[in-house]
């Protein structure tokens, strides 16, 4: 994700022994880049020295509860939230990365970003077409770490003793490794009007940014999740998303397709909207850190004022 970095963001290592001379180096930048790769690094950045709050640090908080195995929460990261510095500004895949069994919880100051896509060479899907599917899902269907959802169970459980017309959701082990039939696979499901982005291990997963490569509009089921880079989208114009409640309590597939929009010109709008956005933020790693970088400037100019 680190490979084609803006030129007005100066990357800032976690080793703590040089973090004050990259940041007295990074001072005529807008922002200041800093990772959080594993939680015990979270403390270091406390001793980061003062920048303007008009040209904060990007903290790059990444996803610590991957890191704390015994339990679901970051004290570190929480600390540096209680800190309230005005010079930080957190970027993460899901702002409530670090409470993962908590969907209501506060989520950091700061932006989401979008995941680099995994699966490449997805063929665009025009608007103006009719695509081959009308919902599809491919992938793994276990919960949540430490228990913090079921969609996918969910789902293996409506889809798993029928299919409703035009839809497609294939089932693949939890242990099972991924094959280049698999992914040719995936990339024809991606032909599709609407695709399943259900909660997983975490609430985000790559397959967001490969749904918008594809100009399919997601649906997303992960209660709790920040979108990328909602300062600059509205998602209500361009993604479903769905209570896990509302997959829970159902008893067939049709039942989620009755959560859809049916309204033909509503479709095609939403999926013109989505292969916008993904040509404006998402289709290449430029465009997705321009994103990032224009959603902090919106976040700094509104605390500003706030």
């Amino acid at each position: 994700y680190l490979q084609d970095i803006i030129k007005d963001v100066v990357w800032t290592p976690s080793a703590p022994h040089n973090l004050s001379d990259k940041a007295v180096a990074a001072s005529s930048a807008m922002f200041s880049f800093v990772s959080v790769f594993e939680e015990r690094n979270a403390a270091h950045f406390r001793m980061l020295p003062a920048r303007p709050p008009s040209k904060p640090y990007l903290v790059w908080s990444y996803n610590c509860g991957f890191f704390c195995p015994n339990r679901t929460s970051c004290p570190e990261t929480e600390r540096l939230v209680a800190d309230d510095r005005k010079d930080f500004v957190f970027v993460n895949f899901d702002l409530r990365g670090p409470w993962l069994v908590d969907d209501s919880h506060t989520p950091l100051p700061g932006v989401t970003m979008a995941p680099t896509p995994q699966i490449t060479g997805i063929p665009r899907v025009d608007p103006m077409e009719t695509p081959k599917y009308l919902l599809t899902f491919r992938g793994k269907m276990h919960p949540g770490f430490y228990q913090s959802a079921t969609v996918r169970p969910d789902l293996e459980r409506l889809w798993s003793h029928s299919q409703v017309n035009g839809t497609v959701v294939e089932f693949l082990p939890a242990r099972g490794q991924y094959t280049q039939d698999g992914t040719n696979r995936y990339r024809d499901l991606l032909n599709t009007v609407f695709a399943l982005v259900p909660h997983g291990d975490v609430r985000w997963n790559f397959r967001f940014s490969e749904v918008m490569n594809a100009c399919v509009i997601p649906v997303v089921i992960a209660d709790g999740i920040t979108l990328p880079y909602s300062q600059l989208i509205d998602w209500n114009t361009a993604a479903i998303i769905l209570p896990e409640c509302a997959i829970k309590h159902l008893s067939d597939p049709q039942g989620v397709i009755d959560l859809l929009p049916k309204d033909a010109k509503t479709i095609q709008a939403m999926r013109q909207q989505v292969c916008d956005l993904n040509h404006k933020y998402f289709e290449t790693p430029s465009k997705r850190w321009a994103a990032l970088l224009k959603s902090a400037a919106v976040h700094v100019a509104q605390r500003s004022i706030m």
